[in-house]
């Protein structure tokens, strides 16, 4: 439909730190470093600024340089230059060091890219033995680490090495615990793809390596999703003598459950009990922080929380936290709100022994944990929230679209002297993009900027009026990708590309870069909303991904998704006319199988769920380099994923059977269904006739906790429709109302081709009318449109997202039902009128053959 997006967006994203920010702001070239700008082993060059040209904006933008850290000459910045520094010699314009340093430090530490230049280093080596300034920086080992510490902090964390290369050449002798603090530096700034690299260095200039930092090495990996690497840590540490600590084998668990392999989670167990160290309540916490992929497991949920009478405070909270987040994740309110309790009283501090007692039993559920299944009374130590229990309650709100709510659960966490970070002002950022208030998103984005330059930059280029007056205070709080990348999420549904296109160019200007996220996100716009085609989106993920920057399972997700889309608009069409041609003589029928163009199954099950793109459109060439790295990291499939297989195999080959086998395959490697699954079920079947088994479906879906949704009950309409059975698609729409659940846009559009494929246009047309103001008012200019003018403005409409999880309240449904009753009266009025014309028509027929 839109040819050429993949080239639009990828022109966005090379333009976007071409914009002129303002007439003092300089003007950054993609072009002088390097021709695509996320093709680039720093991240700094991925900002696209030179050295020399980095070196010409601080004088500009600051005035005068940087003062010598050992002279006590300090110049008058503003409260926002205060936060942070830009350091001189910095190959991004954002690139931040905390402390001041003398300008040339910079260039010094600069000089060394890589020890293979041995004139370079020598020459470099020269001249920081000749000043002392310099010398004195690299001379004692512990102003070194101090230093290396302060770079693992900014843009550029690779001068950390470089800091920590130069002071080894010129005689400083490290311990382990130097290199240990560093990392500890880079998993702070999340830069966990340098600490592998940070490991091997101390390991050549030392001899020997720490268990410490085997572990940081291995919670790198397990970071990185670098789960082919993540194996081998225990061998390594056999190799070094060393033995590993229960910390170790929780790395190792940790990163297993996370990538969904349960058989070496459980290995893991094993040989950590076999190493001495049995599974304790600290083990339950790690089992439970990490099963959030897996799904929700009452029985790991009930163990973890009995284990809260032996874990420290702060282990608790973190606990507790990934309880409630699994209930949230599966829309679970009353199930979160049991745990919430064991918050106590947020907005005071726990008196000496206090205690919280949560009541099961006097709480419903739709996931009921057994109270028997509890080994130890459900009484617990006062347990404190911290900012991170503030953050998914603010996210789940801000997916309601409850500003209101959001808003109430920051005071309250203010009130509890809890601290606000980055994640809280994201969540924040999300609930005004949510809610249509897209300029207080914006500002408070501006606000954490790290310039007033660079603040301004964002209003004035959205043209968003400047709020000061906001609920947050971002003083203290470091503006991440995360901020860039809800802003961006936000700003595409509103403003599309060149909206996304300014806030690229004000990640550069703050020296972020892109991550995975971004690019996820970028890609999930064009295919929803852009209607991308696949080869589109796997030429923008692959011009975007380096080895920086690695290709995930969400972005495969996204291209797959949009390859059966297609397939499914190929074998069944679009349209009321595909349904029509069956039950009308004046419409023909047009649907094929296409043989060639929809996917096929591999032999290997990972990671994409055995699923396989088309051959004919070379689809599958072009995706198999993006798949074999995957491969390589050793990344398991997702449930999202197997959704999709299933989906392919009910659906677009008509094989249930198949589609069972991979739902149980799914349950034996311990991943919980979701309603994704139960639909890509309840599809095949509706697709196939049998509505009957698409209701079991249903069904067990709500036995198994999930609550049917209003696309459960859209697939059942729409199959009773292509059967041409208005009347019961009707009565399952009155079923989905007395169940409380908010109609959408292709539910009432599921009920209007019902009518309209038996040749009920009018009834079809007042349905249309009749429910629009369920989605928004009703224009009064299609007061007499025709039924096909009325069909396409109400697809047009997005869906309706805000009220889609509401439940109706007994006055929406008795007006809603009340709407009904005209429709069905007009149907009984058509289906009399039908039966009259064929007894007419019959009558006629017999009198001409007498």
């Amino acid at each position: 439909m839109l040819r050429g997006v993949g080239r639009v967006c990828s022109q966005h994203i090379k333009q976007a730190p071409l914009i002129p920010a303002g007439r003092h702001e300089p003007v950054l070239s993609l072009h002088s470093v390097h021709h695509h700008s996320f093709r680039t082993s720093c991240p700094c060059q991925a900002a696209g600024v030179s050295h020399a040209h980095s070196h010409r904006q601080v004088s500009s933008v600051h005035g005068n340089t940087v003062p010598h850290a050992s002279s006590g000459s300090t110049r008058n910045i503003s409260p926002r230059e205060n936060r942070t520094h830009i350091g001189k010699g910095c190959k991004s314009s954002g690139t931040l060091i905390r402390t001041q340093y003398p300008p040339e430090l910079v260039d010094a530490i600069d000089a060394f890219p890589s020890p293979e230049m041995n004139d370079a280093v020598q020459e470099g080596l020269r001249q920081i033995t000749n000043s002392p300034i310099l010398f004195g920086y690299f001379s004692n080992r512990e102003t070194a680490r101090k230093l290396a510490e302060d770079m693992a902090l900014t843009q550029c964390p690779q001068r950390a090495h470089q800091v920590l290369t130069v002071a080894h050449k010129l005689g400083c002798r490290f311990k382990p615990s130097h290199y240990e603090s560093v990392a500890h530096q880079l998993a702070q700034g999340k830069r966990w793809a340098d600490i592998p690299a940070l490991v091997s260095l101390g390991k050549h200039q030392c001899g020997r390596t720490s268990i410490r930092m085997l572990n940081w090495k291995a919670r790198a990996f397990a970071e990185c999703r670098r789960y082919d690497q993540l194996r081998d840590t225990l061998e390594e540490f056999a190799h070094e003598n060393l033995h590993p600590t229960r910390r170790t084998f929780h790395i190792l668990l940790s990163g297993y459950l996370l990538n969904r392999d349960l058989n070496l989670a459980k290995d893991a167990m094993e040989r950590m009990a076999g190493a001495g160290f049995p599974v304790d309540a600290s083990t339950h916490a790690v089992i439970v922080s990490a099963y959030r992929s897996l799904g929700l497991d009452p029985e790991v949920q009930m163990r973890a929380f009995n284990a809260l009478h032996d874990v420290d405070g702060r282990a608790s909270t973190a606990v507790l936290n990934s309880i409630i987040q699994q209930f949230l994740d599966a829309n679970d309110r009353h199930g979160a709100s049991r745990f919430l309790k064991a918050f106590g009283q947020a907005s005071r501090p726990p008196k000496p022994g206090e205690s919280v007692t949560i009541d099961i039993d006097n709480h419903s559920s739709s996931s009921v944990l057994n109270p028997q299944q509890s080994t130890r009374s459900t009484q617990v130590s006062y347990v404190r929230p911290d900012a991170a229990t503030y953050t998914m309650l603010m996210n789940y709100m801000a997916k309601q679209r409850d500003l209101h709510g959001v808003l109430v659960t920051l005071n309250r966490m203010k009130v509890a002297g809890v601290k606000p970070d980055h994640g809280i002002a994201a969540a924040l950022i999300r609930a005004y993009c949510f809610t249509g208030h897209e300029g207080a998103a914006v500002n408070l984005v501006a606000q954490m900027c790290h310039s007033d330059t660079t603040a301004h930059y964002l209003p004035s280029s959205l043209r968003v009026p400047q709020q000061h007056a906001l609920p947050l205070e971002t003083e203290g709080i470091q503006l991440t990708a995360e901020h860039f990348n809800v802003l961006m999420d936000g700003i595409l549904r509103i403003r599309g590309l060149p909206g996304a296109r300014v806030v690229l160019r004000a990640m550069c200007l703050n020296g972020i870069r892109p991550d995975e996220v971004t690019v996820q996100i970028l890609m999930d716009y064009l295919d929803r909303a852009e209607c991308a085609r696949p080869r589109e989106l796997i030429r923008l993920l692959r011009y975007l991904t380096s080895h920086t920057l690695s290709p995930t399972l969400q972005h495969i997700h996204i291209i797959l998704r949009s390859i059966m889309r297609r397939e499914k608009f190929l074998i069944y069409g679009s349209g009321w006319d595909v349904t029509a041609a069956k039950y009308s003589s004046k419409r023909q029928d047009l649907s094929l199988f296409p043989e060639g163009r929809v996917s096929f199954t591999r032999t290997t099950f990972e990671p994409t769920a055995g699923l396989r793109a088309p051959r004919r459109l070379r689809y599958d060439s072009w995706l198999r380099p993006i798949v074999r790295s995957l491969s390589r990291r050793n990344i398991k499939s997702d449930r999202r994923t197997i959704a999709l297989r299933m989906r392919h195999e009910a659906v677009s080959k008509s094989e249930l059977v198949t589609a069972k086998d991979v739902f149980r395959r799914m349950v034996a490697q311990g991943m919980h269904p979701t309603i994704f699954h139960y639909t890509a079920l309840m599809d095949g079947y509706a697709k196939q006739g049998d509505l009957q088994s698409a209701e079991d479906v249903m069904q067990a879906a709500k036995q198994a906790g999930l609550e049917p949704n209003v696309v459960m009950y859209t697939i059942i309409i729409a199959g009773h429709g292509r059967q041409g059975d208005p009347d019961n698609a009707m009565r399952t729409f009155q079923r989905m109302i007395s169940a409380g659940i908010t109609p959408d846009v292709p539910a009432i559009d599921a009920v209007a081709h019902a009518y309209f494929a038996v040749g009920a246009y009018n009834v079809a047309k007042r349905t249309l009318v009749a429910l629009w103001s369920q989605i928004r008012p009703f224009p009064e200019e299609l007061a007499v449109a025709p039924l096909e003018t009325l069909a396409r403005v109400f697809r047009s409409y997005p869906e309706n997202r805000t009220y889609s999880n509401k439940k109706l309240s007994k006055q929406e449904k008795r007006l809603l039902r009340w709407k009904l009753l005209g429709v069905l009266r007009a149907w009984e009025r058509q289906k009399t009128w039908v039966e009259k014309e064929r007894e007419r028509d019959g009558h006629c027929e017999t009198a001409a053959t007498l």
